[in-house]
């Protein structure tokens, strides 16, 4: 894409171009995409998932154009997944039905628990070791972030220099690793740091900027707006990153290398034959840096790794750098900080016959996966501005009356993304509409008797639920209940206070309807029950051994 919207208008007839992974398309490459096929009459056909992730920059151009009526040919059987257990839950999870599907790859196996990061880190790197070799080079590992990739990098390095597969470091490599900000955000001195390089993508003869050459920073002028930079032959220069703004944007880091360390190209260089994303081995590597490195498609030739290089490690990716890639096996950290509706149905999608998770917290899995971070459109909103516009002006009160008219907004759902919670904006709410709407919602049974056994069950909701300060919907409910346990309330009543009072149940009512909501109820309060039941027999042991000690 970024080769071809770069490149010069070229005499095509009748020429087709085959997008794949369109879903990752910004708006505005997607804008400039089109705009060339027309000059070129070329025909564009765009492969890709809305449910998948969006691209980083602004917009989701993929799924506005379905939504616009573009031509669209549907393949709805899932081919990759070549066990039954993860082609269901594969399946669950593309219809939106995150608990059962969850529940199904439960059922299997695929999820492990362990609540401290560095243990589970550290569990993830000993059942990679475990596999064989062949094994391994079939085995996709993932995680959410890139801070969190490389912590697990650095101790399954650790796990296999340990056992012998990795030799010991032997050269430090100046990798240049992307810096994580959108091409609006690099137009403001505010995000760039001493170190930081910043490479253009086309000349800017004004500022002195040449396409391809890097620019250290060294120092960041505010009051100015500008960049202190020196070039590679070590002349010092002003920039106004604002006025360039094609250009990449570059962190340093240490990547240790040993013989045996996998390695990928981090950038295209079309003079060394480099693809951004190729993988390689190092065979051998010496103290000044000259490297024998093999491919994955068993090319082998000599490079030197001196000097800052577009490289990085490759034993483990992002989730968001596996869209589009298969595996026999595919082993992921699930983090609750990463864990999205998009990103969950990705990891599990990639695996063709064995998928491991390695979360804090099973039943929060399922919360972090019911939230969408899809990227939206601004157009996406009109039909809403005009749906409040026409309500307004149409209403006949409105016609009648003699006094100016009040516009007042829609009851409208904002989703908050970041801690997973709504919030409903009601004009002339009761004070005790939230009460009413939830008791109309409630997956208690219906019956005569219905009012009272509700206000009960949300009673003993508002009684342990209060003083508690919990942004996450799902956490609240695992306190709620720990509290109502601990008080001596049955399992059966715990259940029932939760589907009265819960918002993470309600919402799961609403998407997905009353049996993921069960689901959910059900596996919260086993999760509660099952902590209770581990406490209660370390504290016995802890106090048999005390005693053990007294005698």
């Amino acid at each position: 894409m970024a080769a071809l919207l770069a490149s010069q208008n070229r005499k095509t007839e009748n020429a087709i171009w085959i997008v794949d992974e369109a879903g990752l398309l910004s708006m505005k490459d997607a804008r400039a995409l089109l705009a060339r096929a027309t000059v070129e009459q070329a025909r564009v056909i765009l492969v890709g998932d809305t449910k998948q992730l969006s691209a980083v920059e602004a917009g989701n151009p993929f799924k506005s154009l379905q939504a616009g009526g573009i031509t669209t040919a549907y393949l709805d059987e899932t081919l990759r997944q070549q066990r039954q257990e993860l082609k269901t839950a594969v399946q669950l999870i593309a219809q939106g039905k995150m608990v059962q599907g969850i529940d199904t790859l439960d059922a299997a196996g695929c999820i492990q628990e362990v609540e401290n990061a560095d243990l589970r880190r550290k569990r993830l790197a000993q059942d990679y070791l475990a596999l064989s070799p062949e094994e391994r080079e079939q085995t996709l590992i993932l995680a959410g972030t890139n801070q969190e990739r490389l912590a697990l990098t650095q101790t399954l390095r650790t796990e296999l220099q340990a056992e012998g597969s990795l030799e010991s470091d032997a050269f430090t490599v100046m990798g240049l690793r992307q810096k994580n900000i959108t091409n609006a955000q690099a137009g403001y001195v505010t995000v760039y740091q001493p170190g930081d390089v910043l490479v253009p993508t086309q000349d800017y003869k004004k500022q002195g900027l040449l396409k391809g050459q890097q620019y250290t920073v060294v120092s960041v002028d505010r009051e100015n707006h500008r960049l202190i930079v020196e070039t590679t032959g070590g002349q010092v220069m002003g920039v106004e990153p604002g006025r360039c703004p094609l250009k990449s944007v570059y962190v340093g880091q240490d990547v240790q290398v040993a013989p045996s360390d996998q390695l990928r190209w981090t950038k295209n260089d079309r003079a060394n034959k480099r693809r951004n994303g190729q993988q390689f081995t190092v065979q051998q590597i010496t103290p000044d840096g000259t490297a024998q490195v093999i491919d994955s498609e068993g090319n082998t030739q000599q490079i030197n790794l001196s000097g800052r290089q577009y490289l990085d490690y490759a034993w483990v990716s992002t989730t968001y750098g596996s869209q589009g890639k298969t595996a026999d096996r595919v082993m992921a950290l699930m983090d609750s900080t990463t864990i999205n509706r998009e990103s969950f149905y990705v990891t599990v999608s990639r695996a063709k016959y064995h998928l491991a998770m390695y979360t804090a917290d099973k039943v929060a899995l399922s919360q972090w996966a019911e939230v969408s971070k899809a990227k939206e459109n601004t157009s996406d909103y009109v039909p809403l501005a005009q749906a409040v516009e026409r309500k307004v002006t149409s209403s006949p009160e409105n016609s009648q009356s003699t006094f100016p008219i009040t516009k007042e907004p829609l009851a409208t759902t904002i989703t908050k993304e970041s801690s997973g919670q709504e919030q409903s904006v009601v004009p002339h709410e009761s004070p005790h509409s939230d009460i009413d709407r939830r008791e109309t919602e409630s997956l208690l049974p219906k019956s005569n008797t219905q009012p009272s056994i509700k206000q009960k069950y949300m009673a003993l909701w508002q009684r342990y639920s209060q003083g508690l300060m919990v942004s996450d919907p799902v956490n609240l409910d695992i306190k709620v209940a720990r509290r109502a346990l601990k008080d001596g309330q049955t399992q059966k009543d715990i259940a029932l206070m939760l589907s009265a009072g819960s918002f993470m149940v309600q919402r799961l009512v609403n998407d997905q309807g009353k049996q993921s909501a069960m689901l959910y109820v059900n596996q919260t309060v086993r999760k509660v029950i099952s902590r209770q039941t581990v406490q209660k027999t370390q504290l016995h042991q802890l106090r048999f051994d005390r005693q053990m000690e007294l005698e």
